[in-house]
């Protein structure tokens, strides 16, 4: 019992020092992108030893790529609550809008596609990023899909509405970036939801 207990001591405290230095390393891409990300300055921030790290990820990309799953099943996790209260009495288009926003517009995508833009100088690194985006994404696609048919609309009008809603939404980053006006983009994505209810009334 006693190394029970101290191996489940051992663990949790693992656990929390892994934890720490995900949290360190996502700040650290969102404010400095990958060229400027050390391990170095990672450690100092998570307030633990450059061995320690490496100890728990043996090299940079393993770190960036560790990252990348972490924010992705945090953001699936939130998704898939919300999927999960939706229901008929709901106003189905804003909850559809409020979770895009929240993966759109937040910081963790910025992280996805300044990796993903890393094609020619880290293919590997691009490659993997890749597949754990598709890991995590297309079963949240998949229960929004579900979730619109519920809404009297057919496979291929959801996946319609779902993906014209997505263009949108990665639209609108780069707007912000040129004029950081949000309220325009209220204005759009209003626009966009009565469009929306014209073309799928049963919204």
């Amino acid at each position: 019992l006693m190394k029970e207990a101290s191996d489940l001591k051992q663990r949790t405290k693992s656990n929390a020092t892994r934890l720490k230095i995900l949290e360190a390393a996502r700040f650290e891409l969102v404010n400095k992108g990958y060229a400027g990300f050390r391990i170095s300055v990672v450690a100092e921030l998570a307030g633990v030893s450059k061995g320690a790290l490496t100890h728990h990820f043996d090299s940079k990309n393993t770190l960036v790529t560790q990252v990348v799953d972490f924010i992705y099943k945090n953001d699936t996790e939130r998704s898939n609550r919300l999927i999960s209260k939706v229901n008929l009495t709901s106003d189905l288009f804003d909850c559809l809008i409020e979770d895009l926003k929240s993966f759109y517009l937040g910081e963790n995508f910025k992280i996805s596609i300044s990796l993903l833009s890393l094609e020619e100088v880290e293919p590997e690194l691009h490659d993997v990023i890749k597949s754990v985006t598709r890991q995590y994404r297309i079963p949240v696609e998949k229960k929004w899909i579900e979730k619109i048919m519920e809404f009297s609309l057919t496979e291929e009008e959801a996946m319609k509405l779902l993906s014209m809603s997505q263009a949108m939404l990665r639209g609108i980053p780069l707007r912000l970036y040129l004029l950081n006006d949000k309220g325009y983009i209220n204005q759009i994505l209003e626009e966009w939801k009565r469009v929306a209810l014209l073309i799928y009334p049963a919204l």
